[in-house]
């Protein structure tokens, strides 16, 4: 709906601004939702955990407000109207922040049905009001982006409520020199699946960013249900091998066939024919998110273990590979930025499975 109404170009645009969104709230929080999951999984204080997160969250909201603010007036943006809704947007990165610690948490703490009902309630959410805005020929993008600030603060509302968990007396101590550590790998993991976004239209224009970025939307629908699947072997699992691991890229593989075959019809019917160019880039962008979705395994376990460290390592390694390969995949318009995708995914799973290996080995 947001693609028909918009077109391509201004689709490209709101492709920028819910990267930035998307990215923001790992700047602004200063690892606090790395740090919140370490202290929830190894049974530190309750209270002081949560007293460290709000720490946390009032100094990014001071720090994503003022960037907001910046990155709203650097934009190529048409209007004043639109400035002021996309700083909005941004300026409440630091609630998002608090809302994805709380969730983080969750899945440390094998309540993982806190992350699904979110997720609904975000989807549902989404979907109510764009429809609304559709329905009424109201879809701009001031009226998207203060859609998606309207479902941040609703998720955020939701997850509000105080998780419990058991304190033990021999929890180690994490100092703010780990949440810092962390860093690197939320923000790598995060551009690692959107950098792409930035560079097709820095390279191609606006307009071929819109036509990549509805190729990436439909592609990415493959996200969250790997993500799940990938989560419901590791959730509350701390030093348990990945036993019967092999489900799950079966599982994997088996939805992303499925999208790849139903990709030109699904794309034709939702999106329209100008964005008829999207099919081939979602067919190649399928591969990457079924390889994000698989690397979940290693991802959330490397959190729980307190080796934030390694997803850093390994999604900086991707994101410089896609960054080396965009450049002369190029010259095959947005299926060649697609490709460059495939590669980084590959090269960042390739760092996660040495990490996971090396474990395995010193258990031995």
């Amino acid at each position: 709906m947001v693609a028909r109404a918009l077109g391509p170009t201004d689709r490209g645009l709101l492709a920028i601004v819910l990267v930035l969104f998307a990215v923001l709230p790992t700047v602004v929080s200063f690892g606090g939702p790395a740090l919140f999951r370490a202290l929830a999984a190894a049974g530190s204080s309750p209270s002081d955990a949560y007293r460290r997160l709000r720490h946390h969250s009032w100094v990014g909201l001071a720090v994503s407000a003022t960037m907001a603010v910046l990155l709203a007036h650097a934009m190529p943006l048409s209007s004043t109207a639109e400035r002021w809704s996309v700083a909005a947007l941004l300026a409440i990165a630091a609630l998002v922040s608090y809302r994805n610690a709380v969730l983080s948490a969750s899945i440390a703490l094998g309540r993982v049905d806190l992350v699904t009902r979110n997720s609904f309630v975000q989807g549902i959410s989404t979907l109510a009001i764009i429809s609304g805005l559709f329905a009424l020929d109201a879809l701009t993008v001031t009226s998207v982006c203060l859609a998606y600030a309207s479902v941040a603060i609703i998720t955020f509302a939701i997850s509000s409520r105080p998780l419990v968990w058991k304190e033990s007396e021999s929890a180690p101590v994490f100092r703010l020199k780990y949440a810092l550590s962390s860093i690197p790998g939320q923000f790598g993991e995060l551009m690692l699946m959107r950098v792409d976004q930035l560079i097709a239209p820095a390279i191609l224009g606006l307009a071929a960013g819109g036509i990549y970025s509805v190729g990436w939307s439909y592609a990415f629908m493959l996200y969250p249900l790997a993500h799940t699947i990938a989560l419901g072997k590791v959730s509350g699992h701390i030093e348990d091998r990945l036993r019967g691991a092999w489900v799950t890229p079966t599982l994997i593989a088996t939805v992303a066939a499925i999208m790849a075959a139903v990709a030109f019809p699904v794309i034709h019917i939702l999106f329209g024919d100008q964005y008829a160019a999207s099919v081939p880039v979602a067919l190649v962008l399928v591969v990457s998110f079924a390889l994000f979705g698989l690397s979940t395994l290693y991802v959330q376990r490397n959190l729980s273990r307190g080796k934030a460290y390694r997803n850093s390592v390994s999604a900086l390694f991707g994101i410089a590979t896609i960054l080396v390969l965009s450049v002369p995949l190029s010259t095959h318009n947005e299926v060649g930025i697609a490709w460059a995708s495939v590669s980084g995914a590959v090269a960042g799973m390739i760092a996660l499975i040495i990490f996971e290996r090396f474990d395995d080995r010193r258990r031995v």
